[in-house]
């Protein structure tokens, strides 16, 4: 059944006006996703991705359409025939291991506050300011002389100075 009943209850559909952004929309996405084969579509991988699987179609549907699951088997579905791989592939495993494992995401953690209060950042920002993206490549400080013993000094001055850090290093230990 294809009533439109659940058009105002779906967000993005409300927001972005788009047939294709609607549960209505999307079961049909799916039924061309399903009855082709090789990788999908990246106009049609945006639309489903547009959806918050909030499920708040399913309490509007007068047929009970389960939606929800329709929507979980295709974004499966998708992330099998578009499997990332390579140095990419890696980086997102990577990624979702840091976030589901405690040890690894105190670590980054530590990591990440670490480069920001030993004036790494900063650091990284002064060696080419007219690259907008130097301040998120660390790889850069260490291309300019001089810049690799600045921050080797900076990273120990912040741990020294900092009884949070120590204690973040030894709860990191094993």
């Amino acid at each position: 059944m294809s009533c439109g009943l659940c058009l105002n209850d779906c967000p993005t559909y409300r927001v972005l006006g788009n047939e294709a952004d609607s549960p209505r929309g999307r079961i049909q996405l799916i039924r061309t996703l399903v009855s082709t084969t090789g990788a999908p579509d990246p106009a049609m991988v945006s639309h489903l991705d547009a959806c918050l699987v909030c499920r708040a179609c399913e309490t509007a549907c007068p047929s009970l359409v389960p939606f929800g699951r329709i929507m979980e088997a295709a974004r499966e579905d998708i992330a099998t025939r578009t499997a990332t791989r390579g140095a990419a592939g890696a980086l997102r495993r990577a990624a979702f291991d840091v976030v589901t494992h405690r040890r690894l995401l105190t670590a980054v953690s530590w990591l990440a506050t670490l480069y920001d209060r030993s004036g790494l950042r900063a650091l990284a920002r002064r060696t080419d300011p007219s690259d907008a993206g130097a301040h998120n490549n660390l790889g850069v400080l260490f291309h300019n002389k001089g810049l690799a013993e600045e921050a080797v000094q900076a990273f120990t001055k912040a741990l020294e100075l900092d009884p949070q850090m120590q204690v973040a290093q030894r709860n990191l230990e094993i």
